[in-house]
């Protein structure tokens, strides 16, 4: 990449002064705040906790699975985020930011790779333009400010296809070096999430088969060793569990729905919602993207314009993209039409099987196409621009500012919001790029956290905490990192005089019945959330001192501790 970007250099200096421009723009938007504003939650959480315990006590503690699908904690796939976020601990500190810096350094690399990337085919004034748009797109810039698995599949997927390209085209004289990078990267990106499991090395397979190129048999014998290296966390995990894991992988393959039942219905739908994830990531538009379209999905409703009009667009850009194909004769850029067709189509397939097995599309799934739907975009692009002209600048300088006005401003709505997060609630019409509709910024947290720690300094009682499913584990987080010890949440069987109950929530969620159990003696509001601070009622009190209260394992704990590591690995258990 680095070499592509000095060849660049030497050949057109503006060129690379405006790239410059470019990416110092994704990188304010990126890093601005970033520690403070951090979203840190249940999943991140999650993950830090797993790592943190390598970070903290060896390498050996490292696990051998990785993040879970669909939200339980059974199947899994490889580990190769965490050994990556482990890398970021280590370098940049074993904290929540330490954490994330590995997903916001690699969306700030994306930038040059994309350019990299499109130029196979398009012209440097199209991929500049193209890749202000990739800089400054909303879902882009947010997904890359916090750490979460998924966030990391852009730029892995754009190493992976620009590497497998390289390997392929005739022109390149270390094939076989790019071809060995694209299987590194293709084996890892498939260990991020299970819709890149199901569709990268699908797409690189039909590729392979399309180009059949002739690599040395050394060079096949290293990419297999390659697989089989990064995979042997997972296959020493299955021999020692007796394949539990692939067990439940089959198991969750045998619940798949009918792929025919509702055939229309359900293109119809994958086509909206495709449309719509391609029109969110260019414009920043998400109103299409929320909730969960019904029957055909043409509901009369305030967003049926924006989808009609999503729809429009991605048919549109999709026959162009089949009739470049058809009519290219120069076998790079060929090469490259084909492979973006591949990583349009299989993502199709994908969310369709996913809509027959009754599976939601949630926003974060369109990280596996952020990229392509931008090229998509440019190949429309290409068709409207007028002759070579003084006009053509303008052009292109008018529909990249149209494109771009709603996403900065939905940035720029974006960090007003979070200007003071400790004092302002944060929440959103939908859920649209994050999980939920809230907003609880790692500053929130720490300040929360200190207002908690400083209710038990006076008597050094346990604390315990209502709050909610997403944020218990967190808060649980930052208490033990300060070694104040969990205590189960608030129980009313079980209510003792010497402890600290906080009750936190939503300001719009009242107290929901605690004061049949509790006294509220103080009550201070922390922007997004609302801490009560409880006093147990006299007659629920069970006395009993703070000394003998049973210390419990959170549910998050028992599940980490039964993770397998490299540890409990070679000690038999």
């Amino acid at each position: 990449m680095f070499a592509s970007l000095i060849t660049l250099y030497k050949g057109n200096r503006q060129t690379v002064l405006i790239l410059t421009a470019i990416i110092l723009i994704g990188i304010f938007l990126r890093t601005y705040h970033f520690s403070d504003w951090l979203l840190f939650e249940i999943d991140q959480s999650y993950d830090t906790r797993i790592v943190s315990e390598a970070v903290d006590n060896g390498i050996g503690n490292l696990p051998l699975l990785g993040p879970t699908a669909g939200g339980g904690r059974a199947l899994r796939l490889g580990p190769a985020f965490y050994y990556m976020e482990y890398g970021s601990a280590l370098i940049f500190g074993n904290t929540p930011t330490g954490h994330a810096m590995l997903v916001l350094i690699l969306s700030i690399l994306a930038i040059p790779l994309f350019f990299i990337f499109i130029q196979r085919y398009f012209s440097t004034p199209l991929s500049l333009a193209l890749t202000a748009l990739f800089s400054m797109s909303v879902y882009l810039v947010l997904y890359g400010r916090f750490s979460w698995s998924p966030n990391v599949l852009p730029f892995l997927i754009l190493l992976s296809f620009y590497a497998l390209l390289r390997s392929v085209s005739e022109t390149e004289t270390k094939r076989d070096r790019w071809f060995l990078i694209a299987t590194t990267a293709i084996t890892i990106t498939s260990q991020i999430h299970f819709n890149a499991f199901f569709t990268i090395p699908t797409i690189t397979l039909l590729f392979l088969l399309y180009k059949r190129p002739r690599f040395a048999w050394k060079t096949w014998v290293i990419a297999l060793g390659i697989v089989t290296l990064i995979y042997s966390p997972m296959i020493l995990s299955d021999i020692n569990t007796g394949g539990e894991n692939i067990g439940f992988f089959l198991k969750k393959l045998s619940k798949s729905g009918d792929p025919l039942r509702g055939l229309v219905r359900k293109s119809i739908l994958d086509v909206q919602y495709t449309a719509s994830g391609y029109f969110f990531v260019n414009s920043g538009i998400d109103r299409i993207t929320g909730g969960r379209l019904k029957a055909y999905g043409f509901q009369n409703d305030a967003n049926l314009p924006w989808r009609i009009l999503a729809i429009i667009l991605f048919c549109t850009q999709a026959v162009i993209l089949v009739r470049n194909i058809i009519q290219e004769k120069m076998k790079d850029k060929k090469d490259f039409l084909v492979l973006v067709l591949l990583w349009v189509g299989i993502p199709f397939a994908y969310f369709y099987s996913l809509l027959s097995s009754n599976f939601q599309i949630y926003p974060r799934f369109y990280l596996l196409i952020a990229p392509v739907t931008i090229i998509l975009l440019g190949f429309l692009l290409e068709k409207l621009q007028p002759e070579r002209s003084a006009s053509r600048n303008i052009f292109f300088i008018s529909i990249l500012f149209i494109l771009l006005i709603p996403n900065l401003t939905r940035i720029g709505g974006h960090f007003l919001q979070l200007n003071d997060p400790t004092k302002n609630a944060v929440i959103t019409e939908t859920e649209d790029i994050f999980p939920n509709d809230k907003r609880l910024t790692l500053q929130e947290q720490l300040v929360i956290t200190d207002y908690l720690v400083s209710k038990q300094t006076g008597n050094h009682y346990p604390i315990y905490i209502s709050t909610y499913h997403e944020y218990d584990p967190m808060f649980w987080y930052h208490l033990n990192r300060r070694g104040i010890a969990y205590f189960d949440s608030i129980s009313y069987d079980t209510l003792y005089a010497e402890g600290n109950y906080f009750l936190i929530q939503y300001p719009t969620d009242g107290t929901r019945g605690i004061e049949k159990a509790f006294n509220i003696i103080e009550e201070k509001k922390f922007g997004t959330l609302t801490v009560y601070t409880l006093t147990p009622d006299d007659g629920k009190i069970r006395i009993l001192p703070a000394e003998v209260q049973k210390r419990e394992k959170s549910e998050q704990t028992i599940q980490i501790q039964q993770l397998k590591t490299w540890n409990s690995l070679l000690d038999g258990k």
